[in-house]
């Protein structure tokens, strides 16, 4: 009898879980480009050269990526090893080799992770970069508990991005221009890490 329970309550989870997959319910906050780019270690443009299988911490692959832009970071790096694949139950955080992509990376003990798992990953097609994010651009009309100095995290939070396709120097001109803000005394911001 406790077998039967057991059984169908696993069996239930995992249908619920199936559907919100399904439907687009992740679970997990999406982080606007403004945080991800404060956030992240270092930022890159890279082409993925190797993908290999691995059983590291919750990672099942270790992909190697050859850097051709550096937007924040190191600027000797000529190549970055990233751990992903991990086993989050609404991650999917995973590389395909030859893939060009941007990725917001910060540092896992002896490698690289992805910064928000499969939001900190942008596919580059020619020099477009596909499904960027667009924030609304007034938080006050959107959310109306939002702070005018847009230091509330409440904004944050509950905002819904829109996706477009924008041109890889524009995008590149948008983080660097995030990255200086703060060094004048930007934003700042109070939610937790992923």
């Amino acid at each position: 009898m406790n077998k039967l329970i057991l059984s169908l309550f696993v069996l239930v989870l995992f249908t619920i879980n199936l559907a919100a997959q399904t439907i687009g319910i992740s679970g997990m906050r999406v982080m606007p480009v403004d945080e991800l780019s404060l956030r992240a270690d270092v930022v890159v443009r890279a082409k993925v050269k190797k993908v290999e299988k691995a059983s590291y911490l919750d990672y099942t692959q270790l992909a190697t990526l050859q850097v051709t832009e550096i937007v924040k970071g190191d600027s000797r790096l000529k190549e970055v090893r990233v751990w992903s694949g991990t086993q989050n139950i609404n991650a999917n955080d995973s590389f395909s080799k030859d893939n060009d992509v941007l990725i917001f990376l910060v540092h896992e003990q002896t490698f690289y992770r992805l910064l928000n798992f499969q939001f900190g990953i942008f596919p580059i097609e020619g020099e477009t970069v596909r499904n960027w994010r667009l924030a609304p651009p007034n938080p006050t009309t959107t959310n109306p508990t939002a702070t005018e100095d847009n230091n509330s995290t409440e904004f944050i939070e509950n905002t819904l991005f829109n996706l477009i396709d924008k041109s890889y120097i524009d995008v590149r001109k948008e983080i660097a221009k995030v990255i200086r803000s703060v060094k004048g005394g930007g934003k700042t911001f109070s939610v937790k890490e992923q």
